[in-house]
């Protein structure tokens, strides 16, 4: 036998390196498994006394795996880890777990199909009984909002002995067309209606007591509350998954099940295929869309049963409960109040952006000398880099030029008024495409308002991301940016209110690095940037120009962010030796912060992950890439994600506190929008005092109790009538 020595290895040398072992331990797990001379070498090794160890019973006396299922294959090649896992831990009980649910629970599965209103009543007292349950909603369409439900499946663990983890599953077809034969006095054909099944469902779904386990629980309550369902009692794994591996994949249901049970699920995509292949919904038979449910929700049970108890294990469960599943709530009631648009003021937007595009072209023809399709990056870079030859150009690997905004603006610190105005052009061209043209066709035909929508599990840092349409992305302080957001408005006696916390990932950074200045500044209300300005530049605080505050308040927020000389001085349009000085001029002034930086980077190399100040994991795997590219950009993003995911763990929990009090004072303001660190409100004008004192307290107060930070949060909150006079 030869061992191959080309196998490529993800770890670093210097972390297999053997730091400690327990010689008696490993002595006995060796004896175990027959390992007579490797049991010799290993106890002279130790300075242990081989002969007076006895050999482990691996079955009952000793557990020596990782505390992660592993496939087959994976078993073949995986390193055993000798970690002792005591039979009454967390660990340990999710490795039994494992044991237990294996592949043939999904294969091999079989389900009830309910074929008249006798067993639907006889299994809904069943599911009343049991005490939790997995289930899955299969759509029409994709659209929360307009789609309408076509099957529903129940699983749960059998009765008889729950601890075996044998699952029975049920699927109800909507509308339920009922077999005449089992019914009495029922004619042929006889259906009953998706509203009337569903009224019968209606106190499994709002039964608190019975937890009703799903998988992106946020879209089910909002199609059931179209038929005035609203589902309580439940837990969601996609926020489980989500806690758990922030971060490493993206959370859909096949990818989690692929990852913890190592089964392939297909997925509503490929049942329904793509291109020329694709099909509806309506032409899948009765019984493939059983199949799909059923499969779907008996995966959602076992994986449930898996992901609470390694949430457990890896004492994860706080951040779940307290910072994740109270936002399903929250969202799903954002999503569904909307928010009012001017269509006139978009459209008189829209034109005047048309005449600006129109007037940049002309003028980057003219600079060009030709007339090109600006919006071609192949002819764009003909222009500036074959025509024109401007320096700096690359290729991509089909060698055509790269033109992409930041290859562009490494040219524009050369002053080139060419290239200001193609990025400019870029920049009219996305907002009036994305925004003025594109919002009015997300008016909801039934409430006249926009509806975003907010995804919990995609970002790494625990951060919500709006979509359909994204309205996180509009520009904040150019005239383009506050014109779209002036077309945001309050109904007749309402008003907006937006509350955003001021700089709080500055507040954040002084805290994680203990920075002292940091603090003072903060506690006495002083300007940040001017005050780092005045350190930086040696000069005092009222010395501090507009151009210093200005270069400073880039340091500050760029800093956090990891950034290279190289990239700080394209920003300030600087040279590279100037911004090296900046940033040296930044680390001695402020040690707190390079030293805060050395250590997340230790930390993140070790572990491959770094944690929030409320626990939450975020994790980079690639950390120690032997890439240096990739190992680099890694670095850089694990410095930030601290800072970053601890303020959208302060925006989640603000958010919690502000909506359990707005309901406990039983008023009508409903929060309508998310934008980081700003929260959209919309209130009845008799409601604003009240509801701004409400929203001051609980989002200055929302790290309390877990976390008592040595920064005081700040909240500047405006009132106006449309969103840009609130900024």
């Amino acid at each position: 036998m030869k061992l191959r020595t080309d196998v490529p290895i993800t770890i670093p040398l210097d972390h297999l390196i053997l730091e400690d072992c327990n010689g008696p331990q490993l002595i006995t797990f060796l004896k175990a498994l027959e390992f007579t001379r490797l049991t010799k070498r290993v106890a002279a090794f130790c300075n242990c006394d081989a002969e007076n160890i006895e050999s482990a019973d691996l079955d009952s006396k000793i557990d020596i795996e990782t505390s992660q299922p592993k496939s087959p294959k994976e078993n073949q090649s995986a390193t055993l880890s000798e970690n002792i896992i005591s039979k009454n831990s967390p660990q340990h009980f999710f490795l039994e777990r494992t044991k237990l649910l294996t592949q043939s629970q999904i294969k091999n599965h079989s389900y009830i199909r309910i074929r008249n209103i006798k067993d639907l009543k006889k299994w809904l007292q069943i599911l009343e009984n049991t005490g939790s349950a997995s289930f899955t909603i299969i759509t029409d369409t994709v659209d929360a909002f307009n789609s309408k439900p076509i099957g529903i499946a129940f699983s749960i663990l059998n009765q008889e002995d729950a601890s075996l983890l044998k699952i029975e599953t049920i699927v109800i077809d909507l509308p339920l067309i009922i077999d005449s034969s089992l019914e009495e006095n029922m004619s042929p054909e006889k259906s009953i209606s998706t509203e009337e099944i569903l009224s019968y469902l209606k106190k499994i779904f709002e039964n608190e007591h019975l937890l009703k386990i799903g998988h992106n629980i946020k879209y089910d309550k909002l199609v059931l509350q179209r038929y005035g369902i609203i589902i309580r009692g439940f837990e969601d794994i996609m926020l489980m998954s989500y806690v758990l591996d922030s971060g490493r994949y993206s959370h859909d249901i096949a990818n989690i099940a692929k990852k913890w049970l190592f089964y392939d699920l297909i997925t509503r995509k490929e049942m329904l295929k793509t291109g020329k292949r694709s099909i509806s919904i309506d032409q899948i038979s009765n019984s493939r869309i059983q199949e799909y449910v059923v499969e779907k929700s008996n995966v959602i049970l076992q994986l449930w049963l898996l992901l609470r108890a390694k949430l457990i294990a890896e004492k994860l469960l706080h951040v779940y409960e307290r910072l994740d599943k109270p936002m399903i709530d929250i969202v799903a009631q954002m999503e569904t109040t909307g928010i009012q648009i001017d269509r006139q003021l978009l459209a008189q937007v829209s034109s005047e952006i048309s005449k600006d595009l129109l007037c940049l072209e002309e003028k980057i023809h003219n600079l060009a000398g030709e007339k090109f399709n600006i919006s071609s990056p192949k002819q764009l870079g003909d222009i500036l880099f074959t025509k024109l030859k401007f320096p700096g150009g690359t290729k991509t690997k089909k060698g055509q030029w790269k033109t992409t905004a930041q290859d562009l603006e490494q040219i524009n610190c050369q002053d080139n008024i060419l290239i200001e105005h193609i990025l400019e052009w870029r920049r009219f061209s996305k907002i009036k495409s994305t925004y003025a043209d594109s919002l009015p066709n997300h008016i909801n035909q039934r409430t006249q308002r926009v509806h975003t929508f907010y995804s919990l599990a995609s970002t790494m840092t625990g951060r919500l991301a709006s979509l359909e349409p994204n309205l996180q992305n509009i520009p904040v302080k150019t005239n383009l940016g506050k014109k779209i957001r002036r077309a945001f408005i309050a109904p007749p006696t309402k008003k907006l209110i937006s509350a955003d916390y001021s700089q709080i990932e500055l507040r954040i950074l002084a805290h994680v690095a203990q920075i002292n200045p940091l603090y003072q500044a903060f506690k006495n209300s002083l300007d940040i940037h001017t005050l780092v300005a005045s350190e930086i530049f040696g000069v005092k605080i009222e010395e501090v120009s507009s151009h210093m505050r200005q270069h400073a308040k880039t340091i500050n927020f760029s800093i956090i962010y990891g950034i290279s000389p190289f990239r700080l001085a394209n920003q300030l349009k600087i040279k590279r030796s100037e911004a090296t000085d900046y940033i040296q001029r930044y680390f001695d002034r402020f040690p707190g912060i390079h030293e805060y930086i050395e250590k997340t980077k230790n930390f993140a190399r070790k572990n491959s992950y770094v944690e929030t100040i409320f626990g939450r994991r975020i994790y980079y795997d690639e950390i120690n890439s032997p890439k240096v590219s990739i190992r680099n950009l890694n670095e850089r993003a694990a410095i930030n994600a601290p800072i970053q995911g601890s303020a959208a763990d302060i925006t989640r929990r603000a958010m919690i506190l502000v909506h359990k009090s707005i309901e406990c004072h039983k008023l009508s303001t409903k929060m309508l929008l998310q934008i980081h660190d700003e929260l959209v409100f919309e209130a009845p004008e008799e409601e604003i005092e009240q509801v701004t004192n409400i929203i001051t307290e609980s989002m200055e107060n929302a790290c309390l109790p877990k976390i008592n930070l040595r920064v005081p949060l700040k909240v500047d909150i405006k009132v106006s009538d449309n969103w840009e006079r609130v900024h």
